[in-house]
């Protein structure tokens, strides 16, 4: 913590991790308070991973960007572009026609059904991309992330579009979404590095019985190698 200020919010215990309003109405106004302490003039949140120590550009973070973790929930994680709009408004209250800030949303895929949507989401997050489900107007959709600026939309859609993926941007929230708890083939892939997964033939055989591809686990296995 010696690089960041870190913050930890009580939550539900299972996905999507959500919080209640006392704790989100609390999490504002500690986040305006270590603003104005610490003389951060606005918050800003790009959901960019890569974009880490360029705080001019992007000074907040998350956990899941250092270590194997998915903490914040992506209830929190869907809302950080949200948090920084209403934290920045507090910061800047004082003065005159402070609009709401838009935000631009990434999101890949529509469907009705939410198994589909999960597929989606697996193949995104397999392909490096850091996302998670909402639901907007009855149907799934996979986002990657919220942004301020267009241009930083723009950016994010074209690397989804170079992955292969078809990719649009909508100024309309949605709600994080619970999904299984299956994992990313990406996230199998790291434990099998770590040798979570055993060797040979046991090692096949025990992640498809988990229900997991083998050869995609293995060509990730192989990329990040």
């Amino acid at each position: 913590d010696n690089r960041a200020i870190t913050i930890e919010c009580a939550s539900d215990k299972t996905h999507p991790y959500a919080i209640n309003d006392k704790v989100y109405k609390s999490l504002i106004e500690l986040l305006v308070d270590i603003c104005k302490r610490n003389g951060i003039p606005e918050l800003k949140w790009k959901a960019d991973k890569s974009l880490i120590d360029q705080p001019d550009k992007q000074n907040m973070t998350v956990h899941r960007w250092f270590a194997n973790k998915s903490c914040p929930g992506d209830y929190i994680y869907s809302r950080l572009g949200q948090i920084a709009s209403e934290v920045n408004a507090k910061l800047n209250s004082g003065s005159p026609n402070v609009k709401p800030e838009i935000l631009y949303r990434v999101q890949t895929g529509a469907f009705s059904k939410k198994a589909n949507a999960e597929a989606m989401l697996a193949k995104v997050k397999a392909a490096g991309f850091d996302t998670y489900m909402v639901k907007v107007d009855n149907l799934y959709k996979i986002q990657v992330g919220a942004f301020s600026k267009k241009s930083n939309a723009d950016a994010m859609t074209a690397k989804l579009k170079a992955a292969g993926f078809d990719t649009y941007i909508t100024t309309k929230s949605g709600t994080a979404v619970t999904t299984s708890s299956k994992k990313s083939i990406d996230e199998i892939a790291r434990e099998v590095i770590q040798g979570l997964w055993g060797n040979g033939q046991d090692r096949k055989n025990r992640i498809t019985k988990a229900g997991y591809d083998y050869s995609a686990v293995q060509k990730r296995v192989n990329e990040l190698l």
